[in-house]
């Protein structure tokens, strides 16, 4: 079998290789030993495609000296590019006129052969009487055409002419809804999405969609390259399991997204409509997205004929239908899974399923330690056993705020008298190395304060010791879990704003100089960054999680003369990652001061306010004129400030309202993480890359 594989290998040109069905062609060939030419536009996603065997070619599909360039020496075509958006113009230049010049640079070329995926909109749908099986032998459909169909039909005329004029071999797969990892959660004649959480579906939804599963698709494509059998036919490829419109949005809900929200409207009331948005849309100068054929296809039960492909090309599918489905569905459902979701339950509860008691000693006792022992003495899962500070006054008044029994001046003492499972460490980041080497050498857990130490090489100290004790390392990043970071990341994960092509936080302190920072001697103007470095971490950490991995390009600073104790007090920071901006704004002298995160996606954009308690999503319908756009924008944004002015008052007035919403939600996380053995909520490894980027700050700024 291997041999008579390698005699069939070839160098295969494929277009729309960065797309949901060219990528998984490319990687059937892949597999199968072909060597691969993609062509990809400047403005592709081409990091699927930076791997051994594929040859890239950046360009455009209408320019004939890059097609030229692409098919020399290439046996076969597999031409799966095409538009689905814009007027017949659009259509016609890429789908229609770049498939002919194809051709001509084919045959030039010496190609052997071209296999073209088509689709099953391009039968005569609109005259198919109830019951009635299409098979490929059929005429084309010639009724209100939409545009896609149309440059279908005549996609596949030219393939035809090309055959007959140049004796060139063809192959034309024509599949139904294709669905399957990387495309989208609603497949063609599905329903008419709105959004990836909500879609109108036409009718009762009884009828079977007619399905393709990606992967039977490309190794259909595979298949037409090796067979001759498959030389000059036309193939109908849709699976033989027939799932109705509402089964397949049950599974979506079932196993994806429970908020799915199916909208359900009968066939009459979408004909009046259709009407309606003809006018509309006539009068925009666009063609509706809604057409008599659409409605004829989900008022009638489609049945295609495969016995063609099976007789030709392979009997059973490559994928068994059961196994797609659960594949789609897994995809699917971690695409969109949150980043950080793990324990998190609903109403931002964390799921603690032990019931094993953690004895902890708490070393520092100043302000930030009345959030870690509030959180503690709450919980189940945590026994407050002793307190640690230098202050006698402090340290006895926290005692018998929380009831511990046991406190200690010195750290050492504490250490090895109590047998402790966690120790938090809350002190100046000056003898954070120092304490957690100590606490952890005595194989305790450790939940640090930020910043996690003064510098990158103390940072790597604590995590180097943490892994040779076998111990977990936590850093309180606590903003990650504030419920509008919680909500931020599942509007990113459900995609709802694109791509994110930039992250903006402003991050204000509003320096008051009768606070403790306002006395010289305070802890933080013995730090690197001075007061700075106290407050970084926070929008540093926020963006890179939403950017990954970043580095820091550029700092700039500027002195508005309202910290006496530093050089400058207004901070930038650009980082910069291989698709993504993100800059930080750390102002200590504005006010009011601010702490927002903005998120601009290629779909929208993300604002997060960590003050006022409140996220929005900037995006219009891209249907509407700009200006209502904006005018509905307006509104709902209005909507969500008053929303949110009211929850915050009467949280002030019951004394629920906190800044730091979030630390009670990552120390139980971490506890969590150590009851469990999961991944800590915050690691280590995280701290460490905050710290890095600072320790670069520094060295570009004099503080």
């Amino acid at each position: 079998m291997n041999n008579k594989l390698k005699k069939r290998k070839g160098k295969v040109f494929v277009t729309g290789a960065s797309g949901f069905v060219g990528s998984h062609i490319v990687d059937r060939l892949l597999d199968e030993g072909y060597e691969i030419v993609v062509l990809v536009r400047p403005t592709s996603d081409i990091k699927h495609l930076k791997r051994p065997g594929i040859h890239m070619i950046t360009g455009d599909i209408r320019d004939e000296t890059i097609l030229s360039q692409a098919v020399k020496d290439v046996d076969t075509i597999v031409h799966a590019a095409a538009t689905f958006v814009g007027d017949w113009d659009n259509h016609y230049e890429i789908n229609v006129k770049a498939t002919r010049t194809l051709l001509e640079m084919a045959c030039s070329a010496g190609v052997k052969k071209v296999v073209l995926i088509s689709s099953i909109s391009i039968y005569p749908l609109s005259t198919i009487k109830k019951g009635k099986v299409i098979s490929e032998d059929m005429g084309y459909e010639e009724k209100d055409l939409n545009n896609y169909s149309r440059s279908k039909i005549e996609q596949e005329k030219i393939v035809k002419e090309y055959h007959k004029e140049h004796a060139i071999k063809y192959s034309i797969i024509r599949p139904g809804s294709i669905y399957g990892p990387r495309g989208p959660i609603f497949p063609a004649m599905t329903g008419l999405a709105l959004g990836n959480s909500r879609i109108a579906l036409i009718g009762r939804g009884k009828n079977p969609v007619p399905l393709s599963y990606v992967e039977n698709v490309a190794d259909a494509v595979r298949l037409c390259i090796e067979k001759e059998s498959t030389n000059n036919k036309c193939y109908n490829l849709v699976e033989d399991t027939l799932l109705t419109r509402k089964e397949y949005l049950n599974a979506i809900r079932e196993h994806v997204d429970p908020d799915l929200s199916v909208i359900k409207m009968p066939y009459f009331m979408w004909s009046l409509l259709k009407f309606s948005l003809r006018t509309v849309f006539g009068l925009m100068g666009r063609k509706a997205p809604l057409s008599a054929l659409n409605l004829k296809t989900y008022s009638v039960k489609l049945n295609f004929s495969t016995e063609n492909f099976k007789s030709d090309i392979r009997s059973k599918p490559y994928i068994a239908f059961d196994e797609s489905i659960n594949r789609t569905l897994h995809w699917y459902k971690n695409k969109r899974t949150p980043k950080r979701s793990i324990g998190l339950a609903e109403n931002y509860k964390v799921d603690i399923p032990a019931t094993k008691q953690l004895k902890v000693g708490i070393v520092g006792c100043g302000g930030i330690s009345i959030e870690h022992l509030s959180a503690l003495h709450k919980m189940q899962n945590a026994q407050l056993t002793a307190l640690a500070d230098v202050n006698q006054q402090v340290r006895e008044d926290m005692a018998q705020k929380f009831d511990v029994s046991n406190t200690f001046a010195d750290v050492d003492k504490m250490l090895s008298s109590m047998k402790l499972d966690v120790v938090h460490i809350i002190t100046p980041p000056q003898t954070h190395t120092d304490i957690a080497i100590k606490a952890m050498n005595k194989k305790c857990h450790v939940f640090v304060e930020k910043p996690m130490a003064v510098d990158a090489e103390q940072a790597r100290t604590m995590l180097q010791t943490a892994r040779e004790n076998k111990v977990k390392l936590c850093i309180d990043h606590n903003i990650l879990y504030d419920e509008v970071m919680i909500d931020a990341r599942k509007i990113m994960a459900d995609h709802i704003i694109g791509n994110i092509a930039y992250v903006e936080c402003w991050f204000g302190t509003e320096f008051n100089p009768y606070g403790p920072y306002g006395n010289k001697d305070h802890w933080v103007y013995d730090l690197p960054g001075l007061l700075y470095h106290d407050f970084i971490v926070h929008p540093l950490y926020l963006l890179l999680d939403i950017m990954g991995e970043a580095d820091c390009k550029n700092v700039s600073s500027k002195y508005i003369r309202t910290v006496p104790y530093m050089d400058s007090d207004e901070l930038i920071v650009t980082l910069e990652n291989n698709e993504q901006f993100g800059t930080l704004h750390l102002s200590n002298a504005v006010s009011p001061r601010y702490q927002f995160l903005h998120i601009y996606g290629t779909e929208g954009t993300l604002k997060i306010d960590f003050l006022n308690k409140f996220t929005f999503v900037d995006k219009g319908i891209s249907m509407l004129p700009k200006t209502i756009n904006r005018c509905m924008t307006s509104r709902k944004l209005g909507s969500i400030l008053k929303s949110s002015a009211r929850k915050n008052l009467v949280r002030g007035l019951t004394g629920e309202y906190s800044l730091c919403t979030g630390i009670d939600r990552l120390i139980q996380l971490f506890y969590r993480s150590i009851l469990l053995d999961e991944p800590v909520p915050v690691s280590g490894e995280e701290g460490l890359r905050s710290m890095e980027i600072m320790d670069k700050i520094w060295q570009q700024i004099k503080c």
